[in-house]
């Protein structure tokens, strides 16, 4: 996923089981280069707060990758994806002019 640095997207889980249908499941989200994405919640209508999705926030230019993990059933690992996301620089938004000093000819 690419996104410029002045962007923001939501990602959302939907964990399901193997006929289907959704589980509730305590859902987390990392991100291994916070200067890169950082990860905000959800306030829903309501004002609570979505358990499935997270704001992906752009910040510095560069990569990251986020990863979604889900707990199974107990005793084996969690279930875990990942998703890579670039953040890249917007265009040119301003131009500042810096005059050096006058020097004799």
């Amino acid at each position: 996923m690419q996104i410029v640095d002045t962007q923001k997207f939501q990602l959302t889980a939907d964990p399901q089981d193997a006929a289907g249908y959704d589980v509730d499941a305590a859902i987390s989200f990392s991100v291994d280069n916070s200067a890169v994405a950082s990860i905000v919640d959800v306030t829903l209508d309501d004002g609570t707060i979505d358990p499935k999705s997270k704001w992906i926030v752009s910040g510095q230019p560069g990569s990251a990758v986020v990863t979604v993990s889900v707990p199974t059933s107990e005793g084996n690992p969690d279930l875990t994806a990942t998703l890579a996301v670039d953040v890249v620089p917007g265009g040119v938004a301003i131009v500042n002019l810096v005059a050096g000093d006058a020097v004799d000819k």
